[in-house]
Parts: C-alpha cells; sequence; structure tokens
C-alpha cells in the first residue's frame, strides 16, 4: 500500500488549485481577445478591423475590392442603400459594421452582436466563433442562427 504524507498532499493539492486559478484566469483573458486584429475575408474582397470597446466588441471595414465599381474612387463611397436618410453619406471606409459582440466563455464565442450589410442596408443579429481549422466565422441571422449567412476570415498580414 501506497502511504501519503497528508501535509504533503494538502500543500500539493493546494498548489494545484492556485494553479488551475491562474491558468483559467489567465486564458479567460486572453480568449475574449482573440478575436481582436485584422482580417480579411476567404475571397480576398474585405479588410475588417476587429476591436475591444469596454466589455463588447465592435468591427470597422479598412478596405475592400471595388473593381466592379470604378466610378469613383474607394475613400469617396457612401452608405447610399442606408435605410436612413440621415447615415446615407458617411463613408463605407472606417464604417462600423459590427457591435455589440459580446464573448461568452460557455460557448467559446461571441454571441449577441449587431451586423450591418451594407449591400442591402439592413442589420442583422450576429454571432462569431473559431472553426476547426483556425478560421473566424462571424454569423449573420434573423431570429435563427440556423437561418444566416457567414463568412469566414483569415489574419490579416497586410497583404491581399
Amino acid at each position: 500500500m501506497l502511504a501519503v504524507n497528508p501535509i504533503y498532499a494538502q500543500k500539493s493539492s493546494a498548489s494545484a488549485y492556485v494553479k488551475n486559478v491562474v491558468l483559467k484566469e489567465s486564458s479567460n483573458n486572453y480568449l475574449p481577445d482573440r478575436i481582436v486584429g485584422k482580417w480579411i475575408t476567404e475571397q480576398k474582397n474585405l479588410v475588417v478591423e476587429i476591436y475591444r470597446s469596454g466589455v463588447e466588441f465592435k468591427a470597422k471595414v479598412l478596405w475592400f475590392d471595388d473593381e466592379d465599381e470604378v466610378s469613383s474612387p474607394i475613400d469617396s463611397r457612401v452608405d447610399f442603400r442606408n435605410p436612413n436618410p440621415a447615415l446615407r453619406s458617411r463613408k463605407l471606409l472606417g464604417m462600423e459594421v459590427l457591435r455589440q459582440l459580446r464573448f461568452k466563455e460557455e460557448s467559446n464565442s461571441w454571441e449577441d452582436g449587431i451586423i450591418y450589410d451594407s449591400i442591402s442596408g439592413k442589420e442583422w443579429s450576429s454571432c462569431a466563433f473559431f472553426t476547426d481549422s483556425g478560421r473566424l466565422r462571424v454569423k449573420g441571422y434573423w431570429q435563427f442562427k440556423m437561418l444566416c449567412k457567414s463568412i469566414d476570415f483569415l489574419p490579416y498580414k497586410g497583404q491581399r
């Protein structure tokens, strides 16, 4: 029979507990911010920057492919499809397209966000998570996540 010193067992148990709490805390602080940074779509037609604002995460447009519309420079394009006439003159570059996204530890995902589609001028509920292959998947949906449109992003390293 193996004898265990009870004092050593208590120290070992306390040490393991502290180590577990420290690791859990540091990983929790890291996981929500994993989404922060610059991202490019797999099709390489959109670059966004996701950033933290308090407890929520937001995204703004840094660049988009404008080859289909060459009549005006990319930096002069505006949100002309917006249903709110007061917002139709805002520029697409730098425009906030994602807001209110919050990290949910239990699902290891970002939920309860709102995403704006400048093509339709509509806002949708949104969520985001990392796929098994490491891509950032952002979903826009109406009421049910099954009725959604997804966009996969890769980390943007400055080259399109």
